[in-house]
C-alpha cells in the first residue's frame, strides 16, 4: 500500500529539499572561491623563512643560484607583493637592511617551470636575528620572496595563468593598458594576477610590455613573484635605528 501511494520514507519533504539545495550550492561557491584553495603558497615548496642556503641546495648542482651579501630589501608592502615592480617607478628608492639576494641567469640554461624556459631567478632573503643581533650569514638568512623572470609574450601570461589558477583558484586580475606617447602611439601593457594564501603568502603573475605603433613588442617579460608580507616587520626592525644590531664579530666588508 505504501508503494502504491508513491510515498517514500526517504524522501525529503520541500522544505528540507530547498535547504538541501542551498547547501549544495554553497558548497560549489566555497570550492570556487579562491581563498578556498590556497593555503599556504610557497615557492618550490620550499618553507617561507628557509634559508638562503637551503633555498640554493634545493636547486641541486645544475642551477648556478649565486648568492650577493650586503643587498637592499625591498618590503613585500613597496614591492605590492609583485618583484616586477622593482623595475618600475611605483617603487622609490629606499634604504631597508641589507640581506642575501639569490640570482641566477639561466636563460643559457636547459630550465623550466610549467614547460616555459625561465630567463632569471631573483631571491630574496632577510638577514636572521638571534638574540636581538642580525646575523649576515647565508646560513641564518630567511626567505621571504622569490621571482621567475620569463623572457615572453602574453601566450605565456595565459598559460601560466591557467595552470595556476588550477592550483590556487581564480585569483584577481588586472589590467592596465594605455597609450603613453601621442607622437607615436606606443602602449605600455601591465596585465597582473594575484592569488593570496594562508599567512599573508601570495603568488603574482605578471605580463609587463612595451608596444610600438606597429603593434610590435620592443620589450616583453613574464614575472612570477612568491612572498610572504608577514617578513615586513623583521625587514622594518632591522632597518636603520630599529630593534637590532649587527653581530659585535661581524667585520664582512672591512
Amino acid at each position: 500500500i505504501i508503494a502504491n501511494s508513491g510515498y517514500c520514507w526517504n524522501r525529503p519533504t520541500g522544505e528540507r529539499l530547498r535547504m538541501k539545495r542551498f547547501l549544495v550550492i554553497v558548497a560549489i561557491v566555497f570550492l570556487l572561491t579562491p581563498s578556498a584553495l590556497a593555503d599556504e603558497i610557497l615557492f618550490r615548496g620550499i618553507p617561507w623563512y628557509s634559508s638562503f642556503s637551503d633555498v640554493q641546495a634545493s636547486f641541486g648542482e645544475d642551477v648556478p643560484v649565486g648568492g650577493v651579501d650586503g643587498i637592499n630589501m625591498y618590503l613585500v608592502a613597496d614591492m605590492k607583493g609583485d618583484f616586477a615592480n622593482i623595475y618600475s617607478a611605483s617603487v622609490a628608492n629606499v634604504n631597508y637592511p641589507s640581506g642575501w639576494m639569490g640570482i641566477a641567469p639561466l636563460e643559457w640554461y636547459d630550465f623550466k617551470v610549467a614547460g616555459h624556459p625561465v630567463d632569471a631567478l631573483y631571491v630574496l632573503c632577510a638577514y636572521g636575528i638571534k638574540d636581538g643581533v642580525a646575523l649576515t650569514d647565508a646560513d641564518s638568512s630567511q626567505l621571504y620572496a622569490a621571482a621567475y623572470q620569463f623572457s615572453a609574450e602574453e601566450d605565456t601570461y595565459l598559460d601560466l595563468q591557467t595552470k595556476l589558477k588550477s592550483l590556487y583558484g581564480s585569483g584577481e586580475e588586472t589590467i592596465h593598458d594605455y597609450t603613453f606617447s601621442t607622437i607615436n602611439n606606443e602602449t605600455t601593457i601591465r596585465h597582473s594576477t594575484r592569488w593570496n594564501g594562508d599567512n599573508g603568502t601570495s603568488a603574482v603573475l605578471t605580463w609587463a610590455a612595451y608596444k610600438n605603433s606597429e603593434g610590435n613588442y620592443y620589450y616583453s617579460n613574464v614575472w612570477l613573484t612568491y612572498s610572504i608580507a608577514g617578513a615586513d616587520d623583521v625587514i622594518r626592525e632591522l632597518a636603520p635605528g630599529g630593534k637590532y644590531t649587527a653581530a659585535p664579530d661581524d667585520v664582512s666588508g672591512l
